[in-house]
């Protein structure tokens, strides 16, 4: 570990708790270090190793910044999965109407031819003198 020329000797035995808080505690940045509350609520002070690692302004921006980015992939993941879904249904939709269609066309291969006779008798009953 260093510090700004600083260098503490690796090979003597420091808790990973004690090295995060001196890092903490000795950042440059003020927004990276931590500030008296912090400090005090760090698990290698208050003992408890169990206790959650304060973050600093910094980290917590941070933090907040990987969580949006987590939000907006797993919305756009879900709107992929969404679309998808609805495109894959309104396949099956038009493969459906397909097979309808070329049902009741293969049905009725003979076309139909409409029915002139009644046309016929129509047109000659209304032209006909009485």
């Amino acid at each position: 570990m260093e510090f700004k020329g600083l260098k503490i000797d690796d090979s003597v035995a420091i808790p990973p708790l004690a090295k995060n808080l001196i890092e903490q505690l000795c950042s440059l940045k003020p927004s990276s270090r931590y500030n008296v509350d912090q400090a005090l609520r760090h698990p290698w002070i208050t003992g408890n190793p169990n206790d959650e690692i304060p973050m600093t302004s910094i980290g917590k921006v941070t933090q907040a910044m990987v969580n949006f980015e987590l939000d907006d992939k797993l919305r756009r993941m879900v709107n992929l999965v969404a679309f998808l879904s609805i495109m894959k249904r309104q396949d099956e939709i038009g493969k459906k109407l397909l097979k309808v269609n070329s049902s009741t066309s293969a049905s009725s291969s003979t076309p139909v031819q409409p029915d002139v006779t009644a046309k016929n008798k129509r047109v000659e009953s209304s032209s006909s003198p009485e």
